[in-house]
């Protein structure tokens, strides 16, 4: 169990909440790693309120894969984003344009109009598989060749053409004989010394009296060493309820409280900049980017779709903030990006339309 500790959570075992909220047990242990991924499992009540809500609007689907995580992460982006519908995922629009057949029940109006525009209906009468196109097919069995060196199989290529990115990590992996199982490693234990024995020592256990609250926290675990500036994790369990930490050192001091050890601030990795700017692009939540549908120098509209973030196993839409001119684009398809950074920077028109 010590090895799964960092994975629990309050909604991890027996919770008589599920008669309330009527959710699968899957499809909350779903939720929970979305939740946290995005550093918000603190709005997993409101993701539990939220999904009744996202099924009535896509006419009650059954809460099974794959229907369940549509409307499972359309509830937990619209929980994070603070509104709801702002960010919605390409297999939610394709679910309203028919392309996964008619749901049970009516389609919300709002939500029609929001995807497909005023005054437009979604058309049920089209099989959606008869929408599949033959040239994706060819493209895909011409980009496994390349990429494997072999003719793929037609299991691969299918597997390419739903999950583009993770599919090519996966296959290169395995055909290069390096696929393994990631290890799962004990956290190392925390060593604890009698309070007050020695000089300087960090407490484990100890009460935090933050804004007139108390909270009981515990030192559960640290991760091994990672790389020069690179976080550290720290594992704490705050009033029994375990957290994970990712802490940045800056400065580092001998225990015996003597002089500080490496004085200067860590080095700041370059690589994808925090958003600073009003025009600074930035994902709902953690993911991999797709696509960037832009280039430097190309003007864009406010709304306009800019890239693409796969996150919880769904690809959102990433829009414009501001209308004007793309300045720089600081991600390509593959890097992984947080809410705090920014995929690419647009710089505003001037009030004549020229680009500053």
């Amino acid at each position: 169990k010590k090895k799964y500790r960092k994975y629990e959570t309050e909604y991890a075992g027996v919770n008589a909440k599920v008669l309330i909220h009527k959710i699968p047990g899957g499809m909350i242990s779903n939720m929970v790693a979305q939740l946290m991924e995005a550093n918000a499992l603190d709005k997993m009540e409101e993701a539990l309120e939220e999904v009744p809500r996202v099924e009535a609007d896509l006419g009650y689907p059954p809460l099974l894969t794959p229907s369940s995580q549509i409307v499972g992460v359309q509830a937990v982006l619209n929980v994070i984003t603070g509104e709801r519908y702002k960010t919605i995922t390409k297999e939610v629009r394709d679910y309203v344009e028919g392309k996964y057949g008619k749901p049970p029940g009516p389609l919300s109006k709002e939500l029609v109009e929001k995807i497909l525009g005023p005054g437009k209906e979604p058309d049920f009468s089209v099989r959606p598989g008869d929408l599949a196109d033959q040239e994706e097919w060819d493209k895909a069995r011409k980009e496994l060749e390349k990429l494997l060196g072999r003719d793929p199989t037609d299991e691969e290529i299918l597997l390419f053409i739903l999950f583009p990115m993770q599919a090519k990590e996966f296959l290169t992996l395995r055909e290069k004989g390096e696929l393994h199982p990631e290890p799962v490693e004990e956290l190392p234990e925390v060593t604890e010394t009698p309070a007050g024995k020695v000089v300087g020592a960090a407490p484990v256990e100890f009460d935090i009296l933050y804004h007139g609250d108390r909270f009981r926290v515990k030192v559960e675990g640290v991760s091994f060493e990672t790389e020069s500036g690179k976080p550290r994790k720290y594992y704490v369990r705050v009033d029994g309820r375990l957290e994970e930490i990712q802490l940045f050192p800056r400065r580092e001091a001998i225990p015996s409280g003597g002089a500080s050890v490496g004085g200067a601030p860590a080095p700041v990795e370059e690589g994808i900049p925090k958003a600073s700017e009003p025009g600074d692009v930035t994902p709902p939540m953690p993911g991999k980017v797709v696509k960037i549908l832009v280039s430097e120098g190309q003007p864009v509209e406010q709304g306009q779709t800019v890239a693409i973030v796969e996150a919880m196993k769904m690809e959102n839409e990433i829009h414009a903030p501001i209308e004007g001119i793309v300045k720089k684009v600081f991600a390509k398809p593959g890097d992984q990006v947080n809410p705090d950074e920014a995929i690419l920077r647009i710089e505003p028109y001037k009030e004549d339309k020229s680009y500053q």
